[in-house]
């Protein structure tokens, strides 16, 4: 896969899947998923990971903090997760892999992940525009320092959340870098005027987005 890709002139692949197959009923990672072992998962992708570096192409591992459990589709609606506590950090384990092999760039998914309340750690925002789920677990505990992508825009699972325009402010403010868009590309236009004009007076919103994308574009 790595050498068809870049033989076709990609330098960037939105792989590979990091989420354990823990549920069965899951609509939507299906075979994507490399299995339900978080340990088999993680070497795995750590040969993935390394293949695509031997290409010279950059990955993302997705979609943090794990989609593979769920039981919707965030194409079609938000899916809201609960785990124990060991549990949730399970599903963490192919990502501390990724990162500890050099990922490039983590995708975070439009879903809430709700911890056991002995834990104390409750997610009230979709993971892609939470701060404390990107800036604090991502980047602070997880170190992190990659480029953070944000799930597609477009997904029925942020429509409760605003407007394309507001969606796009949110995400940067959550601590992503880059925000996908798979069509509408009207819709992407009128988010850059309307970003543009809410930064126009303190540009600190974009300045990490922006030197985040020019750290990876200097490393080809």
């Amino acid at each position: 896969l790595a050498e068809e890709l870049s033989e076709l002139g990609f330098n960037l692949v939105l792989a590979p899947c990091a989420d354990l197959s823990t549920n069965p009923l899951n609509p939507i990672i299906g075979t994507r998923s490399l299995g339900a072992d978080p340990n088999i998962v993680s070497e795995q992708l750590k040969i993935i990971i390394q293949s695509y570096k031997d290409y010279g192409m950059k990955s993302c591992a997705k979609h943090f903090p794990g989609h593979g459990d769920t039981s919707v589709d965030s194409h079609l609606a938000l899916p809201v997760q609960k785990y124990s506590l060991n549990e949730y950090l399970e599903h963490l384990k192919p990502f501390i892999a990724a990162i500890d092999c050099g990922v490039e760039s983590i995708m975070v998914a439009h879903l809430i992940s709700k911890i056991d309340s002995e834990s104390k750690v409750e997610q009230e925002l979709p993971a892609s525009i939470s701060a404390r789920v990107i800036q604090e677990e991502l980047r602070s505990s997880l170190g992190f320092k990659g480029l953070i992508i944000s799930d597609e825009i477009t997904m029925k699972a942020l429509s409760p959340y605003g407007s394309y325009p507001e969606l796009t402010k949110k995400m940067l403010e959550a601590g992503n870098n880059l925000v996908t868009w798979n069509s509408n590309l009207d819709d992407a236009l009128q988010a850059a005027r309307y970003l543009n004009e809410q930064v126009r007076e303190d540009n600190k919103l974009l300045y990490d987005s922006y030197y985040r994308s020019l750290e990876l574009l200097s490393s080809y």
